[in-house]
């Protein structure tokens, strides 16, 4: 079985995940920009990384565009942001990210990453504050 790590990442977190895998799985690592449609057609198995914005992996609309070539895969997708795996602004990201036919037949995993508001942008600043009114209302 041959497999294919591709990700999004926007501080360097979701990256050094798939590093990791590749790693242990012995899979290529390929940005989601760079990645050949013909690489993910030869891979059985693919994990997609992608880290969080505004409740939703900023990796949805590829994935989304990549959909009929990822139909026949065994999929794996992770996320990683600042917010603690399994809390509560995270609980739906997967859903309301993916195709609801790529969801029910993949696996998917949260992980932490760290949060470098020295290295955020002034829009990832004021979506974060937008977002922390918005989880204190619920």
């Amino acid at each position: 079985m041959n497999g294919l790590i591709i990700y999004d990442t926007c501080y360097g977190s979701t990256r050094q995940y798939a590093q990791w895998l590749s790693e242990s799985l012995g899979y290529p690592v390929r940005s989601y920009r760079d990645v050949s449609d013909q690489e993910i057609r030869g891979a059985d198995t693919i994990i997609i990384g992608s880290w969080v914005f505004a409740f939703r992996l900023s990796i949805a609309k590829w994935i989304g565009q990549k959909k009929g070539l990822l139909t026949d895969k065994s999929l794996y997708f992770y996320s990683v942001s600042g917010a603690e795996p399994g809390a509560k602004e995270l609980q739906n990201v997967f859903e309301d990210s993916l195709d609801r036919a790529l969801y029910n037949r993949s696996k998917c995993y949260q992980f932490r990453g760290k949060r470098e508001s020295g290295k955020m942008t002034l829009n990832h600043k004021l979506m974060m504050f937008m977002a922390r009114l918005f989880l204190a209302r619920t």
